[in-house]
């Protein structure tokens, strides 16, 4: 089964675990069936609408070292071998002046 590494401060609503395995074939199936079995990542993973965006800042779910978003979407395949990693990033706009 996939698995999809957790950023560390998203840790404490998956008891601690760094990996958690999931079932799916896809990138979509696969991040419902994470927030199915932790259930409190899912606000932190997607917006209003239901898009992977996390709220006060942004998420990237990365499949290798691409943006799935890049790939084909909710819809790019999954191998039992595959590890996702859930990347946190936050808009520049939130991060404050820049330059000197």
């Amino acid at each position: 089964m996939p698995k999809i590494r957790i950023p560390e401060p998203w840790r404490k609503h998956t008891g601690g675990e760094a990996l958690v395995e999931v079932s799916g074939e896809t990138v979509g199936p696969t991040i419902d069936a994470l927030t199915s079995k932790h259930p409190e990542l899912r606000n932190l993973l997607f917006d209003n609408g239901d898009c992977i965006s996390g709220t006060g800042e942004s998420v990237n779910v990365l499949l290798g070292m691409r943006d799935f978003r890049e790939l084909d979407g909710a819809n790019t395949p999954v191998s039992p071998a595959d590890k996702l990693m859930i990347l946190r990033t936050w808009p520049a706009a939130m991060s404050g002046p820049q330059g000197g």
